[in-house]
C-alpha cells in the first residue's frame, strides 16, 4: 500500500523544518500551561503535643504554627474551632476569632487558651483550624488535632 501523494509532500516539507528546530538549542517541546497554585493549610507545630492527655476542669494554653497558601485568592483568614465530645454528647464548643493573613502564603502563629469543662472527662477535645478565602462563603481547607481528656484527680 502506498501513502497518498499529499501526505508524502507534507512530510517532505515539514521534516527539514522539524529537524532544524530539533537541532536548535532554543527548541522546547510544548508543555501544559502552569496550573494555578493550590490552596493549602498545614499544621507545622502545636503545643501541647497531640500525644498529651488533657485534664478535665482545667485550663490549657495552645500555640500552633500553620503554613498556608491562598492559591489564587487575594486574601484570607484562619480560625479556630474547639469541639468537646464525651459519652456521645457535645459538652464543649468554642469558636475562636478569625485572624487575617498578612500575605498570600507563609506561616502564621496562633496562641489561645481554653477551659476544659469537668463533663469532658473520658472524652475527646478536637482543635480544628480552618482557612477561609476572601470572596468565598465556605471554608476551603482544614486541619484537626484530637486530644484525649482524663478526669481531674
Amino acid at each position: 500500500m502506498r501513502a497518498p501523494l499529499g501526505a508524502v509532500k507534507a512530510i517532505a516539507l515539514l521534516t527539514p523544518s522539524l529537524l532544524a528546530s530539533a537541532c536548535n538549542d532554543s527548541f522546547r517541546l510544548p508543555t501544559e500551561s502552569t496550573p494555578s497554585r493550590r490552596t493549602s493549610l498545614e499544621l507545622r507545630t502545636i503545643t501541647p503535643s497531640p500525644a498529651t492527655v488533657l485534664t478535665a476542669d482545667t485550663g490549657v494554653g495552645f500555640s500552633a504554627t500553620l503554613r498556608y497558601d491562598l492559591g489564587s485568592a487575594s486574601g484570607g483568614r484562619v480560625g479556630v474551632l474547639i469541639i468537646g465530645l464525651a459519652n456521645g454528647a457535645l459538652h464543649d464548643l468554642e469558636v475562636g476569632t478569625l485572624t487575617t493573613l498578612p500575605s498570600t502564603e507563609g506561616d502564621v502563629v496562633l496562641a489561645f487558651s481554653h477551659h476544659i469543662p469537668a463533663a469532658m472527662a473520658g472524652g475527646a477535645l478536637t482543635v480544628q483550624f480552618g482557612l477561609a478565602l476572601d470572596g468565598h462563603d465556605t471554608q476551603s481547607e482544614e486541619v484537626r488535632v484530637e486530644y484525649r481528656v482524663e478526669p481531674a484527680s
